[in-house]
């Protein structure tokens, strides 16, 4: 199998396929590592590594969200590959390379998000204290209320933001963003029994005018507003709870087709749920309009951490959410990782004393018996 030129160390990763439903295109897979100590051959920025499919030299986008160690020390690191398919039976096949001390910074954030997704929040402080940044092409970062209003605090992959259920929030310009079939997915650990506007949108948080995208009531029921209908628009109850001082993967999703509908899922599973009408509509497609995450309509806040926060542009498919769910939140991330491997020199060609005399003594033999 071919070898990355340059590059000392690899290691083979392995998809499972257990949890994926259908085979799923540029998927976004994400990639962990806890104290490798394999991986202190890497540099200690990080910069050499890199992911190919399982032919061991065609390049994979990648972002690297977070990196420990090298340099001599195991390493701890979050990385997101987009991988160009993972099959419903086999998974994919691809590896990890290490270890060469002049490589560039090799990551590509903007491209690991394929087009599809509009934004995607890692919810770390980034560039700063009131900032959360997008790794899309697209750099529709969040604002925060403030300074450290949310403050940033663990999430359930590297860091996210803790809101106080007071007054945090985080906004942005992305309104616009929601102009077809959409999906909207995150990471939440509520800390009270509070509601958690975990998607909002509209003016401002001032009064009634703001719709509420999707939330999760003091009750623990996972429900969604906002949803166009005629003049007005629907909502959604689920039956499925939302447990406090807990992560859960959320995801709210319109394809814009009625023989479709609306969709809450929980963990990686649909929601059970009940629809009603009532109330005003607020246009997606307004673009003097904001989306706020963890502030609600009339001035409700939520208490908790919310983490990796996405929003696609197209309908999810089932198989897609239950295996972005199970991915992170398997022990071992649905991957299954060889051991590591080298490329040393090319095998020597031993010459053992005499054999020049053996080879002189053998054509003196044959050479004899030929006529001249």
């Amino acid at each position: 199998m071919a070898w990355l030129a340059g590059w000392s160390y690899r290691k083979e990763i392995d998809v499972q396929d257990a949890y994926v439903d259908g085979d799923l295109t540029d998927f976004p897979l994400y990639v962990k590592r806890t104290a490798d100590a394999d991986l202190a051959e890497a540099l200690a920025t990080g910069y050499d590594i890199r992911f190919t499919q399982s032919d061991g030299e065609t390049l994979l986008y990648y972002e690297r969200e977070a990196w420990a160690g090298g340099n001599g020390s195991a390493a701890t690191a979050d990385f997101w590959v987009r991988v160009p398919s993972i099959a419903a039976t086999g998974g994919a096949n691809i590896f990890m390379y290490y270890g060469k001390a002049d490589a560039p910074d090799g990551q590509d954030s903007a491209n690991t998000w394929d087009s599809s997704f509009e934004c995607v929040l890692h919810m770390k402080d980034d560039p700063d204290t009131s900032t959360v940044q997008d790794s899309t092409s697209h750099g529709v970062d969040g604002t925060k209320k403030g300074a450290n209003e949310p403050v940033e605090a663990s999430g359930k992959i590297g860091q996210g933001q803790q809101f106080d259920g007071t007054n945090d929030y985080i906004s942005g310009s992305i309104a616009e963003l929601f102009r077809a079939a959409k999906t909207f997915s995150c990471w939440l650990y509520r800390t009270a029994a509070d509601q958690f506007a975990f998607a909002n949108i509209g003016p401002n948080l001032s009064n009634i005018a703001p719709q509420t995208l999707a939330h999760v009531y003091a009750s623990g029921g996972l429900g969604s507003f906002g949803i166009k209908n005629g003049g007005g628009y629907d909502y959604l109850d689920s039956v499925e709870t939302v447990s406090t001082d807990a992560w859960h993967h959320l995801v709210f999703l319109d394809d814009l087709n009625p023989a479709q509908g609306y969709h809450l899922y929980l963990d990686g599973a649909e929601c059970t749920y009940t629809v009603g009408s009532q109330g005003a509509y607020i246009d997606y497609t307004n673009t003097s309009n904001y989306l706020y995450l963890g502030g609600g309509y009339d001035n409700q806040y939520g208490t908790g951490i919310l983490d990796e926060v996405r929003i696609s542009s197209v309908a999810r498919s089932a198989a897609w959410i239950k295996f972005e769910y199970r991915n992170v939140a398997e022990a071992d991330n649905e991957l299954t990782w060889g051991e590591e491997e080298s490329e040393g020199p090319p095998p020597a060609f031993f010459l053992y004393p005499g054999i020049f005399d053996q080879l002189r003594g053998g054509l003196s033999a044959y050479t004899g018996g030929l006529k001249t």
